[in-house]
């Protein structure tokens, strides 16, 4: 009963555990997304069950792809962003969801140049231990390309304001952990 004045169906008490249960998926996806940006294992990690498999020619464990990935970003750009929208997430019943999310990462190379990867995950999580995690993830591939800077201008723009770190040192964790 809410403030003892509505009470909630049966179906209406369902349908809140259904919209609970697909924020959890979403909160791991951004893990996920946030984890690569921030170059954070544990946050990497933690989107995924330990026994995870990953169809991508870079993985072979979680903690072994959070840090490959970390080493290739660093490697390619300055700095980078994933962002993540479209999601479509089903529910299928015993702890197991299918979600479709489209990504596009924008990753700064050095002299300004932005270089864009637009793919897809195709994902089954699973629900184990009461905790939502990536089971098994499919990265479809859909599109490449460079976009070419502003040369000092850009730099000058970016210079003026607060710049981002690949580690906890990043303003973002003065309040999200």
């Amino acid at each position: 009963m809410l403030d003892g004045a509505m009470q909630l169906s049966a179906a209406e008490v369902a349908r809140v555990r259904d919209l609970l249960e697909l924020e959890e998926v979403r909160d791991c996806l951004r893990r996920y997304a946030r984890g690569l940006d921030r170059h954070d294992v544990e946050l990497i990690a933690s989107a995924f069950h330990e026994d995870a498999f990953v169809h991508d020619p870079a993985f072979s464990s979680v903690r072994a792809f959070a840090t490959w990935a970390n080493e290739h970003h660093a490697g390619r750009w300055g700095a980078h962003q994933h962002f993540q929208a479209n999601e479509t997430i089903a529910l299928a019943g015993d702890g197991v969801a299918h979600a479709e999310t489209y990504c596009l990462l924008l990753g700064r190379r050095e002299g300004g140049d932005v270089e864009l990867i637009a793919a897809r995950y195709v994902d089954r999580l699973e629900r184990r231990a009461g905790r939502w995690a990536i089971a098994e993830r499919t990265v479809v591939m859909e599109a490449t390309g460079v976009v070419h800077g502003g040369g000092a201008g850009q730099q000058a723009t970016l210079a003026l304001y607060e710049e981002g770190a690949r580690d906890r040192s990043d303003p973002s964790y003065r309040g999200l952990r």
